[in-house]
């Protein structure tokens, strides 16, 4: 929150009122198109552009929320500069808002339709039934790794590890049919799934894809 309120600081030090305009009659912010008006969006996209993690480095998820205010704000008010300059049609803001949001869509979204890293695909919900016996095997007060969306499957337990995990668990359950996400693979998820007899669990269960390990 800090990093946005400096960035809502900085958009109304560029962009002065005249006279006795204020913010809530005329918005202050009219320089977009020069460049030093990007600079109130930087306090909020530094910190995630210099991690080292994959996902936040490249703003995916949730990690450009507090830039994204930042940035529809500078654009809505720098527009009206735009529109001060030169006589354009009202619907063309509208038209390029939504033709950059399905832009954005298409290119870089993990949802359905679009083409983004680590895309999800709804398939596979006929094997929830059988996925959701197989994890109620785990005692409740067991500490659980599960690798992707199973970890979601197994959030309310006091004891979950996103896999591969450093800290040993009494219990590990992989999905052998989904997609692995960048990340996992980064972080060692095939070696560590083909060497877990070696590191002491033995496979009780199979289900719809599904392994479960418990620690011996």
């Amino acid at each position: 929150m800090a990093t946005a309120r400096a960035g809502y600081s900085l958009i109304w030090s560029l962009s002065p009122a005249r006279g006795s305009d204020t913010w809530c009659r005329r918005p202050p912010g009219r320089r977009l198109l020069r460049p030093v008006a990007f600079l109130a969006a930087l306090p909020a996209l530094l910190l995630p552009l210099l991690a080292a993690d994959p996902y936040q480095g490249g703003l995916r998820l949730h990690y450009a929320l507090q830039a994204t205010p930042l940035l529809v704000c500078a654009a809505m008010l720098g527009w009206q500069r735009v529109r001060s300059a030169a006589r354009v049609p009202r619907t063309l803001p509208v038209l390029a808002l939504l033709g950059g949001a399905l832009a954005t869509w298409l290119a870089l979204s993990p949802l359905p339709g679009g083409h983004g890293p680590d895309a999800v695909h709804l398939d596979g919900l006929d094997r929830a039934p059988a996925v959701d016996a197989l994890l109620a095997r785990i005692p409740p007060g067991d500490s659980v790794a599960a690798g992707g969306d199973l970890l979601t499957h197994l959030a309310e337990r006091p004891v979950i590890a996103d896999f591969p995990n450093r800290t040993p668990t009494q219990w590990v359950a992989l999905d052998t049919r989904a997609t692995v996400s960048a990340q996992s693979v980064a972080a060692g998820y095939a070696d560590a799934a083909a060497h877990l007899d070696t590191r002491g669990y033995v496979r009780v269960a199979t289900a719809a894809g599904v392994e479960l390990w418990r620690s011996r």
